[in-house]
């Protein structure tokens, strides 16, 4: 919280950040997880302070992709 310019030490948004999103909650179901990720507070350029959900894209090739591993070299 403190990267995005928040008070680490407001209960509020500690209670959001940790309960609130993507809750990974055993009562939830495999579903509603996977409904759920990439929940996370966003800074906009003006300094507002909001939650949103960064979602994969609609082409399956891409997900494929950023779901891929790279190949590492010799040299690495």
């Amino acid at each position: 919280m403190r990267f995005l310019g928040c008070n680490p030490d407001d209960e509020d948004l500690l209670a959001l950040v940790t309960t609130g999103l993507s809750p990974n909650s055993p009562e939830l179901s495999d579903e509603e997880r996977a409904a759920r990720a990439g929940e996370c507070l966003h800074r906009d350029l003006t300094g507002r302070i909001g939650a949103m959900q960064v979602t994969l894209p609609a082409d399956e090739q891409v997900v494929a992709h950023i779901h891929s591993q790279p190949m590492q070299s010799a040299a690495a």
